[in-house]
């Protein structure tokens, strides 16, 4: 048998029992036994209810708790990688700040080097110049390897002419111009002891 049937049947026998008591305290304490109880039995029923409403939040308190335990372990994930990420973007930029300073100390280099060699070439071009200046129309400025190609045309004509005046004049000609070009290697070597000295 259930409690609450059980209970219904203890209130029916006290009001029974009361009504054939039917003065007196007894009957009167009887009474007010089956209205305790069943007052009692109705503040349990409403007892239950809240505690069901109870279990009930607590089951959705729970249910937020692990969703928010486990969206904190996400968050908390992404932010190790995002961390993560963040250190070697800042590696990469440290190592790219390194690589420019290295690269710039070397294109530092690179324009004082050229500096210096635009200097000598300004300076060789004045030095040119007033020779030039002291020579006059007599002399001219040929490079070298045309000196070299006329002197080999020379020497090829020489060995070629059947003409003995022909062939001595070629001869002269490219004597000449080897001269020249040994003087010419005279001065450079010269010029460039001075600037190693």
């Amino acid at each position: 048998m259930s409690a609450r049937r059980e209970i219904e049947e203890v209130v029916r026998f006290l009001r029974r029992f009361s009504d054939l008591m039917s003065t007196g305290h007894n009957s009167d304490h009887l009474s007010r036994a089956a209205n305790l109880i069943e007052t009692l039995e109705s503040r349990i029923k409403d007892a239950e209810k809240l505690l069901q409403a109870e279990r009930l939040k607590v089951e959705a308190n729970l249910e937020l708790y692990q969703s928010t335990e486990i969206n904190c372990a996400d968050f908390e994930k992404k932010l190790v990688e995002v961390q993560t990420e963040l250190a070697e973007q800042q590696r990469a930029l440290n190592q790219a700040i390194v690589n420019a300073a290295v690269k710039e100390e070397q294109l530092l280099d690179q324009i004082k080097q050229r500096e210096l060699r635009l200097a000598a070439s300004e300076s060789e071009l004045t030095e040119m110049q007033s020779r030039l200046g002291t020579l006059g129309y007599t002399h001219a400025l040929i490079p070298i390897s045309t000196l070299r190609h006329a002197e080999a045309q020379f020497d090829a004509v020489a060995r070629s002419t059947g003409d003995i005046i022909s062939r001595v004049m070629c001869v002269v000609g490219a004597s000449a111009l080897g001269g020249a070009i040994l003087e010419s290697g005279a001065l450079r070597a010269d010029k460039t002891s001075k600037q190693a000295a």
